[in-house]
């Protein structure tokens, strides 16, 4: 159980069901997404960013950049990266609001950029996601955002990609 509210302090509250005594949390993990009493959703983007940097490190051990790994194989690879952020993002696309979440998202996407490529932390991030053909995470949670909000309609996914496509 949470207790949401927008003031600094804590809120705390405890329910007692069946004898059993319920009392509220900071935050509350559901179907892998954490919603936190102020509905920041700050700690399940650090959640998701922190899952993303281990497939991240598990996956540059697979393809150094020195290996003679396809770029197929490394766009398939930094694709299954990229998915990891954008699990239930319809939810809490709200959290984009806040800059230190979208860095933190950035920052995420970034070293799978530099895999899929195969190249040096040196190269800049904006470089390093137009050489790989990868849109920014931010644009990518907007869209399905977008696609949620549409669904049922025919051919909605198309024409969202052709609208977050024109906003690069």
């Amino acid at each position: 159980m949470i207790v949401v509210n927008n003031r600094k302090s804590m809120q705390e509250a405890t329910i007692r069901v069946g004898g059993c005594d319920i009392t509220s949390k900071i935050s509350l993990k559901q179907l892998r997404v954490i919603t936190d009493n102020k509905l920041s959703f700050k700690s399940h983007v650090d959640y998701v960013c922190k899952r993303a940097a281990t497939a991240i490190a598990v996956l540059s051990r697979v393809m150094a950049n020195s290996s003679s790994v396809c770029s197929s194989k490394r766009r398939l690879l930094a694709s299954v990266v990229v998915s990891i952020p954008r699990y239930g993002d319809p939810v809490w696309v709200s959290a984009l609001s806040a800059n230190f979440n979208v860095r933190k998202l950035k920052s995420t996407q970034s070293p799978m950029c530099l895999r899929g490529i195969s190249a040096y932390r040196t190269v800049s991030r904006e470089a390093a996601c137009v050489s790989a053909a990868m849109m920014p995470s931010k644009l990518l949670v907007e869209e399905d955002e977008e696609c949620y909000a549409l669904r049922g309609t025919g051919n909605a996914r198309s024409n969202i990609k052709a609208v977050t496509v024109a906003k690069l």
